[in-house]
């Protein structure tokens, strides 16, 4: 599935022209001003200063906060570009979930509806649905994709986890969810020294009392959210790319909930240069070293709301939550 996005810019290009033309339409006048010593009339000069002076100002009100604004997006797509790797500029990202679909030899229908069916029908089905998604990993995707798309003007691929089971792809990959999403497994175990590892067992809350995944940093470190917290990560994994090819960074968004999962892609889409940063204080390098960060977001022990917005690095003795490693080969 591709998710078409296109580039966003703050002045539509035919305004943009406009007042270009106009700029040079002034400073056609200021040459004639300065060359014309066949201008001899005054009012006609003053006209002409007049109507050169109104060109600049309209023109260079308008085209001087738009200058600022594409050099500060120059400025920050080095920074994408460096962070997200070449690859996420000259081939679509894919955006891989986990494959699921209904177990045909469940006894009763699994498909629950909020729309109530119409009276008389007990049971009905949507034609052709065999697959789902999680609402929390299509969040977490269009927050990824609308932040793609300032950056880009290719589109976002929809991927399950079974379509890149080999490593022969050269394209950025975002890998949504943790325990059951297969790429994220193939990710976690890349590295040498175990930058984060899925684990299964018995929820951190108490109330949870079935089976289901949750995270380590290495091999050791569960974090404990406090009470009204929970945890996911976000991990930013470099593969060994082959010579002559751009370079691939492939990316985990994961929750030990399923809010966590929407939490942590909100914080890749909308705080990945305070990632960036973390490589600048710790002198890592971004074409080899990989990370993990643990992000600590607001969560309804009911359920019932989600806080995608409030994730916040979480802290281990006063320093962010966060584990550095090389994929298997990189030196």
């Amino acid at each position: 599935m591709k998710l078409p996005i296109e580039p966003t810019a703050s002045m539509p290009r035919p305004k943009l022209w406009l007042y270009l033309l106009l700029l040079m339409m002034a400073a056609g006048l200021a040459v004639l001003l300065v060359r014309g010593g066949f201008i001899t009339d005054d009012r006609l000069a003053g006209m002409m200063i007049s109507l050169m002076l109104t060109l600049f100002i309209i023109s260079l009100v308008e085209l001087v906060p738009e200058a600022a604004t594409i050099l500060g997006r120059w400025s920050e797509a080095g920074e994408f570009r460096r962070f997200f790797g070449d690859a996420a500029l000259k081939h679509d990202v894919a955006l891989v979930c986990a494959h699921r679909k209904l177990d045909p030899f469940v006894s009763r229908d699994p498909w629950i509806t909020h729309h109530p069916l119409p009276a008389g029908i007990e049971k009905a089905a949507a034609e052709g649905v065999n697959l789902w998604l999680a609402t929390q990993d299509i969040q977490a995707a269009i927050y990824l994709s609308g932040m793609l798309s300032r950056f880009t003007s290719r589109t976002v691929l929809l991927r399950h986890d079974r379509d890149v089971d080999r490593d022969e792809f050269d394209f950025c990959a975002i890998s949504l969810g943790l325990g059951f999403n297969g790429f994220t497994h193939r990710l976690a175990g890349w590295c040498e020294n175990k930058l984060f590892e899925i684990q299964w067992g018995h929820s951190v809350k108490a109330d949870f009392t079935t089976t289901t995944d949750f995270f380590s940093i290495g091999s050791d470190t569960v974090p404990q959210p406090p009470h009204g917290k929970d945890d996911c990560i976000v991990a930013r994994v470099v593969p060994r790319t082959e010579p002559g090819k751009p370079q691939r960074v492939c990316f985990v968004c994961a929750g030990r909930t399923a809010a966590g999962t929407a939490a942590a892609g909100f914080y890749l889409a909308r705080r990945w240069q305070k990632l960036l940063e973390l490589y600048k204080k710790c002198g890592k390098d971004l074409s080899v070293d990989s990370m993990v960060v643990v992000v600590r977001h607001a969560a309804d022990p009911s359920g019932a709301q989600e806080y995608d917005s409030t994730g916040v690095l979480a802290q281990d003795a006063g320093e962010p939550l966060i584990r550095w490693g090389r994929v298997a080969g990189i030196e």
